[in-house]
């Protein structure tokens, strides 16, 4: 078995106890599934696992949330990594996903963690790299504050 393993600094939240504004929780969502997507890419490089495998979604955040507010927060990051691997996130596509958090302290701790375990690399089956690396900094930059604000 060979193990993959990357952080990023995303915020998620119980997607079904919040009350948010239809567009606020799709704004959040993409952003979501962009960094998942990125992160992947940016993981895997030019490489795919070879299917079976199986990928961990660790998130790191102040508080923990029970099960099924679990599974909901992390969704749009399962639907990132699943379309950088070019599958989507059925069970039939030879992915296992697994879930888990870990409580921490402090906002620079607060964050995601994919894990991909699989047997082998095919090489050569991403696209190129510099894509990612486009959709990781507007992804990033959506997250940024804009500087002089709005006034509202």
């Amino acid at each position: 078995m060979r193990y993959l393993e990357t952080w990023f600094a995303c915020k998620t939240v119980s997607e079904a106890n919040r009350r948010d504004h239809w567009a606020v929780k799709a704004k959040r969502s993409a952003l979501q599934k962009r960094m998942g997507y990125a992160m992947t890419k940016s993981l895997l490089a030019n490489d795919i696992p070879e299917f079976p495998c199986t990928i961990a979604i660790v998130r790191l955040g102040p508080r923990l949330l029970d099960d099924d507010n679990l599974r909901g927060a992390l969704k749009a990051i399962r639907d990132g990594i699943a379309k950088a691997l070019g599958k989507d996130d059925s069970p039939e596509n030879g992915i296992s996903w697994e879930y888990r958090q870990e409580k921490k302290k402090g906002k620079q701790e607060v964050g995601i963690m994919i894990e991909i375990e699989h047997q082998s690399i095919v090489a050569g089956a991403m696209a190129e790299s510099s894509a990612v690396t486009r959709i990781a900094k507007e992804a990033l930059a959506a997250k940024q504050p804009q500087a002089g604000g709005e006034g509202k």
